[in-house]
């Protein structure tokens, strides 16, 4: 366990070889001893047996030397605890290879090996010895901490929630309480889910995190009342609308206590109610502890997957850019019964009005975003907000070092083909690399980073199917393994980029809509559509060729999914947050930007005029409705 951080040492993961592969088999190969350790109805079953088998499945050759010893470390270990249920003396002898190593490497301090000896000697059992901190009471030596967080942060710009392992590690360092039931079930997972890969081992780990994780408790009080003072008279009939309607309410006029600090009162109403309504005006804009209260409910929900902050507009105001971002309910000029509606309607959580908000997001995150102008021609632009990129000193060589790979991998058509690559490329892989590249050498970091991630997920998912292993040549399959791991990084400076893959996991939109019968009616219709708006110039010859592409895309992974794929196993596909597919992500790609060119359309007054726009508007509603209604 001690000797993990180790790895990161090694030159090739420094350079950001090591596979995901090999980092999930390094935890795996950790965590089965150490349960077979701590917990004796894992060792007396036979499952350490049982995990060590599987793990002797994989052939970790290819990794680095540092890394294989560190994996050979722990398989000791593993086998150890097998054979002998962790007794102290046959781990205290199997452990010696395991010392050896370390000592080498640096990795133990002696002060460390010599209290684990005193506690061996003193017959310490191997349940409480694996609970205490993995260092004892002297904290891991700085070397080895500097290590760990370089490697931890290797693993997170990955994007396959590696933070279930971080945490594991981190609680062992700490000595942290357990959940027997929930580590037991991690490390005996079915073999069938290790060979899917880190990206759906890491999130049935994080179900079974959710599964065992006790409830939390219920909130107190439905809704906390934020308002300006100046408002209070109005802050009192919403409030009283709401305690009719059967919510409870935390307002400041009635539940403040004289006296008291008010951020400190505004943190307990904060922590004790389930959602915020803010009464939006001048005044609200204007004053300080307002401001404060919002902050904290957008920073509690900044994606609005709970609805918490729930705005209600009582007089226009000048609103923030991120007030703007929020749909809110408005009463201004409305009468008292008028009102009344407008508020329960936007308090009340069903399922029409949270198919709304994710309408609103999917458009939001649509990338690139079409744009309309004011004479009625559909264009579109990079997304300013999703698509907005923090720069340091590593970013701006990624372009082109990924243009290298690109060429790299579709090689040239006049030499002869790599030895171990048999046939040419399929066309929409070329494709999508051609166009990625294109994309990179034009917009350089203003690269449409959503697109890229779309082109990248066809290509990769294209090269995974059965029939095409062996295309790729060893260098080639090296250059397309380096792509996308600095496609990774680079996604890792979009700051909302994280929040964007949120909404397509959290989207009810299902992947294989893409392929039904009456889909394809659908599609159909589109290049007419757009054919029709080009005749009369109001269509830009970048959205023709944009919709061109990604019907191509979908036609592409629909003849995949025609094809019969192997059976979920251990759990339903609905009850495990998988990453998001490739299908997934092109439906909501599709239904994003449909339901952002009706959005936009609203608010350019020539649409009204044009007869061709009516067309448009029918045809996205359907696509719209289409994947987001069950």
């Amino acid at each position: 366990m001690r000797v993990l951080p180790v790895i990161q040492s090694d030159r090739a993961l420094a350079q950001m070889q090591l596979t995901d592969h090999v980092a999930l088999l390094v935890f795996r190969r950790l965590a089965a001893p150490w349960a077979a350790a701590k917990f004796s109805n894992f060792r007396g079953d036979g499952a350490a047996a049982r995990a060590v088998a599987e793990i002797d499945r994989y052939d970790i050759a290819q990794t680095s030397q540092r890394t294989a010893a560190v994996c050979d470390a722990a398989i000791a270990a593993s086998r150890s605890a097998a054979r002998h249920s962790a007794s102290v003396e046959r781990v205290a002898l199997d452990a010696a290879s395991s010392v050896a190593f370390a000592h080498a490497s640096g990795a133990f301090s002696s002060a460390a090996l010599k209290e684990d000896r005193r506690l061996l000697l003193a017959g310490i059992s191997s349940s409480d010895l694996a609970a205490l901190p993995l260092w004892h009471d002297r904290g891991m030596p700085p070397s080895l901490d500097r290590l760990w967080q370089s490697f931890l942060r290797s693993l997170l710009v990955r994007n396959m929630n590696w933070q279930v392992w971080i945490d594991w590690y981190e609680a062992r360092i700490r000595g942290d309480s357990v959940n027997e039931s929930l580590e037991i079930a991690r490390v005996n997972l079915p073999a069938e889910i290790w060979d899917e890969g880190p990206a759906v081992v890491n999130a049935e780990i994080q179900r079974l995190i959710e599964l065992h994780s006790p409830s939390p408790a219920k909130y107190q009080t439905d809704f906390f009342l934020s308002y300006s003072t100046k408002n209070e008279s109005t802050a009192r009939k919403i409030d009283a609308v709401l305690r009719e309607a059967g919510y409870s309410v935390f307002a400041q006029f009635r539940d403040f206590r004289p006296g008291s600090n008010f951020v400190t009162e505004m943190n307990l109403g904060l922590e004790r109610c389930d959602r915020v309504i803010a009464l939006l005006s001048p005044d609200y804009v204007a004053s300080d502890h307002c401001q404060a209260e919002w902050n904290a409910a957008y920073a509690s929900d900044p994606s609005g997957a709970r609805r918490r902050l729930v705005p209600i507009l009582i007089r226009p105001a000048n609103l923030s850019p991120l007030a703007r971002q929020i749909v809110y309910a408005s009463i201004v000029e409305r009468s008292e019964e008028e009102a009344r509606q407008i508020i329960l309607d936007a308090v009340r959580r069903d399922p029409e009005t949270e198919a709304g908000v994710m309408r609103r997001r999917i458009a939001d995150a649509a990338s690139p975003q079409p744009e309309i102008s004011e004479d009625g021609v559909l264009g579109q632009h990079r997304n300013p907000i999703y698509d907005d990129v923090a720069v340091d000193a590593e970013l701006p060589s990624l372009p082109r070092r990924q243009c290298d790979l690109i060429e790299q991998i579709l090689g040239d058509e006049s030499e002869a083909r790599q030895p171990g690559a048999n046939a040419e490329l399929p066309w929409i892989v070329r494709r999508n690399l051609e166009k990625m590249r294109t994309e990179l050498r034009g917009q350089g970091l203003d690269a449409d980073v959503a697109l890229i991630s779309d082109l990248i997920a066809v290509a990769a998912d294209e090269l995974a199917d059965p029939e095409h292993q062996g295309l790729l040549g060893r260098g080639q399959r090296r250059a397309l393994d380096r792509l996308v791991a600095n496609h990774d990084l680079m996604r890792s400076h979009y700051p909302l980029d994280a929040e964007r893959e949120r909404t397509i996991a959290e989207s009810p939109i299902d992947g294989a809509k893409l392929g039904t019968a009456e889909f394809k009616g659908i599609q159909a219709e589109e290049a007419a559509l757009l054919a029709a708006l080009d005749e009369v110039g109001l269509v830009s010859g970048e959205v023709l060729q944009s919709r061109q592409a990604a019907r191509e895309e979908i036609a592409s992974v629909t003849r995949k999914m025609a094809r019969a794929r192997r059976a979920e196993v251990f759990v339903a596909p609905e009850d495990r947050p998988a990453p998001p597919n490739v299908e997934k992500r092109l439906a909501v790609r599709e239904a994003g930007w449909w339901a952002s060119v009706l959005e936009k359309s609203a608010q350019v007054a020539a649409v009204a005029s044009l007869p061709q726009w009516k067309n448009v508007g029918d045809y996205a509603g359907r696509v719209v409705d289409y994947f987001l209604k069950s």
